[in-house]
């Protein structure tokens, strides 16, 4: 048991038993994945963006985004209020050059289920949400290519 998970998903439901007991209530969660700034990105340009396949968690470090994308998408939020209870996971991959998305399922992911037909899977974080209800799209993504042993 994480408690740290535990009361992110206390409160998210909290909020969304409120959001039903007041339709009028505008609630909107942002799933915020690793925040970065100028220290992450000169520590994923060097050595011209390749990283061991073993340095490489796609369980855990790959979904990003960037603190003025944070800051941009907050105030998109405060001003397109929206009526009840919306939840997003504001988040961009890094772009594997050398393994695409299908290909870092495949090694990375056999036993996950997959939502959709792996062939219809292009990317690992899927956005169009955000950008529907928003016009929010993440604006930096990071291309790294698998340096194998």
């Amino acid at each position: 048991l994480n408690p740290y998970a535990l009361s992110k998903q206390l409160a998210e439901e909290t909020l969304r038993v409120a959001a039903s007991a007041k339709p009028d209530l505008c609630v909107t969660v942002l799933r915020y994945p690793m925040l970065f700034g100028d220290w992450f990105r000169a520590r994923l340009h060097a050595n011209e963006g390749r990283v061991p396949a073993e340095h490489l968690h796609l369980g855990e470090a790959t979904a990003h985004l960037s603190f003025e994308d944070g800051a941009r998408l907050v105030r998109l939020v405060l001003e397109q209020p929206r009526a009840g209870y919306r939840q997003y996971f504001p988040a961009q991959t890094v772009e594997v050059k050398n393994a695409g998305a299908r290909g870092l399922i495949e090694r990375f992911y056999p036993t996950v289920e997959l939502r959709r037909p792996l062939a219809a899977i292009d990317d690992l974080i899927d956005t169009s949400e955000l950008d529907r209800d928003l016009g929010f799209r993440p604006s930096e993504r990071f291309h790294v290519e698998l340096a194998e042993a």
